[in-house]
């Protein structure tokens, strides 16, 4: 946290107007939702980086031996360890955040959020021919406090993001359905004609697929209304205007369905289909998120209680311009700042789909540059990261496992508190689990996070990655090639389908404030992501959009009438649990 309140004040005093801020900001600040690559585990202590090391992955090795035997290394070395010495253990090998999706367009968003952020922070719009820089005193400045806000804000928007991919891309029914477009999918299930037909979470998958995306072969991904026509045809068929009733009762099943559809998984992690993965990797990620929000709110009480804030930027300025939220002429509000449209994605996606293009028509004639191979790996890449990454959670099942079977029962109570397993924390209040069925309880818990990261491991870098037999000769290279790079040009369209889907069925979410001392107060819907959609509906000539005129509506007569951040939703809270023996005993 204090190299997040370091960054927040660096940013704040140098305005963000040289090339290196400039530079700081897209690589290191806000994005929708990160797209990395799957990160390994920080292995401070000497214990795990020993065991590690000694029997890292050898290529060839199937049968899981370096695993066995690292693993013994590592139960040797903690096994006299006491309590105390096994969670500073523990703290020191915490797993880093798995940002891992579908699309590596999401940096299309980040890119884009970045320059809004820039202009309307600073005044200096990136985009800008000839664009000198400013000197320091005619910079725009800004309040650390809003850089607080602003993260919370993202961090907001990151959630309801990955709640609504993990609802369009992941949740299927099992039974299946050839419907292709969202609506006829979805409306007979959750409005049966008969009432005791009741949508259970043993009825779904979270497997999902491409069912709601699908362009036509001859569409032009540059034709912004071409694909605009297909993304809408996903969403409801012909012409029908989208139900509003629809997307707020699918949104509250699906959220309330990944927690129990994970708890599910966990108990066959090796269950074929991993029906459950999906929804553990998006309850791992709402959790982070929430875990950062407090963390980010309690950054937001210190600044509120600095008796000095911002003073200094101001003192260094001759004639200070300040951003006011949103107030200032021109301004956006912070809620605006962090609002993406599709129209938004697809526009910007034009130049990198020429480049793609131009690629693509390069490596039919000669594949063996290193911009054509990034497209096509041929070696044991996915195998050394799966092993690593399996080694990686399996040492810290081992750490977490052997430092409950040492807790007594005040001390286990106070980790699962602290480590927010307040489900197994209510059973144990009520004798319903004993202290060693809740260490097989977090037990399964890794186990599942680690098949669950495997899952999606294999779907983000097994398309690309190729044995040497079925790579074949140079034509079949450049075949596999072309596959992959027409796939790229997609992924830009799907995310775009998603950012679509999202601000919609957001936009039938309430947005609340916490009043001191009363109920918290309704401020309206939350539809800055859907007047950032209208606004690209409008710009794109010939698209229908009468479908979308119940939507407009409700937005227009609920919508948010003040330019106030919505830094924190109380879903995460109703998806994720809360300690309610703690709620009891008040």
């Amino acid at each position: 946290m204090n190299k997040l309140i370091l960054l927040l004040i660096l940013l704040s005093y140098q305005a963000l107007a040289t090339d290196e801020i400039q530079t700081r900001v897209e690589s290191k600040f806000l994005t929708v939702v990160k797209d990395v690559e799957v990160e390994r585990i920080v292995g401070n202590s000497q214990e795990f980086n020993e065991c590690r090391d000694k029997n890292k992955f050898v290529k060839g090795e199937t049968s899981g031996a370096n695993l066995k035997l690292a693993t013994e290394c590592f139960k040797d070395k903690i096994a006299n360890k006491n309590p105390a010495t096994l969670k500073k253990l523990a703290e020191d090998l915490k797993l880093k955040d798995y940002g891992l999706i579908k699309s590596k367009s999401v940096n299309d968003i980040t890119e884009y959020l970045t320059k809004k952020l820039h202009k309307s922070l600073t005044g200096v719009d990136l985009d800008a021919k000839n664009n000198a820089p400013q000197k320091w005193e005619d910079q725009k400045i800004v309040d650390q406090a809003v850089f607080v806000e602003l993260y919370k804000n993202q961090l907001a928007k990151n959630a309801l993001f990955e709640i609504s991919r993990f609802c369009f891309e992941n949740l299927r029914l099992k039974s299946g359905s050839t419907a292709t477009d969202f609506t006829t999918y979805w409306y007979d299930s959750l409005f049966p004609n008969d009432p005791d037909k009741v949508l259970k979470t043993e009825d779904l998958s979270d497997v999902g697929g491409d069912q709601f995306f699908k362009l036509e072969k001859k569409t032009d991904l540059n034709d912004e209304k071409e694909v605009y026509s297909n993304l809408i045809s996903g969403l409801t068929p012909g012409n029908k205007p989208i139900d509003s009733k629809l997307y707020t009762t699918f949104f509250s099943f699906c959220s309330a369905a990944i927690k129990p559809m994970c708890d599910t998984f966990k108990k066959n992690v090796k269950a074929t289909p991993p029906i459950g993965a999906n929804a553990c990797l998006t309850f791992n990620k709402l959790e982070s998120i929430r875990t950062t929000l407090r963390n980010t709110e309690k950054v937001a009480k210190q600044f509120d209680e600095m008796e000095d804030k911002g003073t200094f930027a101001i003192k260094m300025i001759k004639s200070p311009k300040i951003y006011q939220n949103g107030k200032g002429a021109g301004e956006e509000s912070l809620d605006e700042l962090t609002s993406v449209g599709s129209a938004d994605i697809l526009h910007n996606s034009k130049t990198e789909n020429d480049k793609l293009q131009d690629l693509e028509t390069k490596c039919k004639s000669d594949s063996s540059g290193n911009d054509c191979k990034q497209f096509l790996q041929i070696d044991d890449g996915l195998d050394r990261a799966m092993s690593d990454l399996e080694m990686d959670i399996e040492l810290k099942r081992q750490i977490e496992v052997a430092r409950v079977n040492k807790l007594n029962q005040t001390e286990l109570k106070d980790y699962l508190k602290e480590n927010r397993h307040f489900d197994l924390l209510e059973k144990l209040e009520k004798n319903e689990l004993t202290e060693t069925q809740i260490a097989a309880e977090i037990d399964k818990f890794y186990e599942a996070r680690k098949e669950a990261e495997k899952q999606a491991l294999q779907l983000k870098l097994g398309k690309r990655q190729v044995s040497e037999k079925i790579a074949g000769d140079d034509d079949n290279k450049k075949k596999l090639i072309e596959g992959n790079i027409k796939e790229s040009k997609e992924e830009r369209a799907r995310l775009a389908q998603v950012v679509m889907f999202n601000n919609i069925i957001t936009s039938q979410l309430e947005i609340s404030k916490e009043v001191k001392g009363g109920p918290n107060q309704i401020m309206g819907r939350n539809v800055s992501g859907w007047n950032k959609e209208q606004a690209g509906l409008e710009k794109i000539q010939g698209i229908d959009s009468t479908i979308f005129e119940g939507i407009k509506t409700s937005a227009k007569e609920h919508g948010m009438k003040s330019k106030e951040s919505i830094g924190d939703i109380g879903i995460l809270d109703a998806i994720l649990g809360v300690d309610t023996t703690k709620e009891k005993s008040h």
